[in-house]
């Protein structure tokens, strides 16, 4: 949640905005949050304005680019305005960046095969699945569909499962981190720049 705090008299002011109104700038300040957002992801940097924390792979790809496109303001009224993503599964997701997440997985839990984790695979397991001979059938699939069809906890049930059948060690728990990438909010000078807007439309208002 984020709160703008100022003057009894301006908040005064505000208060007396006819519902349209009040809709109106809601909608326009949930916008300017998305866009404070996504920015962030193009310059790759946090809410304290500190570079996103590498990947440990030696990828140069941007991060969160799919979480930009899908980054949008949700609902509107006229005394809130909710920012967010329209899938469930999209929300997890972007919660582990946005907070950061490690998850210990063990060889048992794996065993089920499933979606205890609704983080996706990593490039680094994807591409661990295709050095031990993956297949789909008789295909080979690309790291791109590995990354975005498998969970994390699926694609290291199938890395387990293919070690343990050419015979190689593997552990028997190991931990995923993911570590904090905050990208969704406002810092100060997006604060400053949301109550101008507050300001402005109550002056637009007032001079109508």
């Amino acid at each position: 949640m984020i709160t703008l705090t100022g003057d009894a008299a301006l908040q005064d002011k505000l208060n007396r905005l006819s519902t349209v109104m009040r809709t109106k700038l809601l909608e326009k300040l949930g916008n300017a949050v998305v866009g404070f957002s996504k920015q962030r992801i193009d310059a790759q940097i946090d809410l304290s304005n500190s570079a996103f924390k590498a990947r440990k792979s030696k990828s140069k790809k941007k991060m969160l680019r799919g979480l930009k496109a899908r980054l949008r303001a949700l609902s509107v009224t006229d005394n809130s305005a909710v920012i967010g993503f329209n899938y469930y599964k999209t929300a997890q997701i972007a919660a582990a960046q946005q907070f950061g997440q490690t998850t210990t997985f063990t060889a048992a839990q794996n065993k089920q095969a499933g979606s205890i984790n609704a983080v996706m695979a990593t490039r680094r397991q994807a591409k661990t699945l295709l050095d031990l001979g993956y297949r789909v059938g008789k295909r080979k699939p690309t790291m791109n569909e590995i990354m975005t069809k498998y969970t994390i906890s699926k694609a290291g049930f199938l890395i387990h499962k293919l070690r343990e059948a050419q015979g190689i060690t593997t552990k028997s728990s190991w931990d995923i981190v993911i570590p904090a990438r905050s990208f969704l909010g406002v810092t100060d000078n997006d604060k400053q720049a949301l109550q101008q807007m507050i300001i402005d439309a109550i002056n637009q208002e007032i001079s109508q």
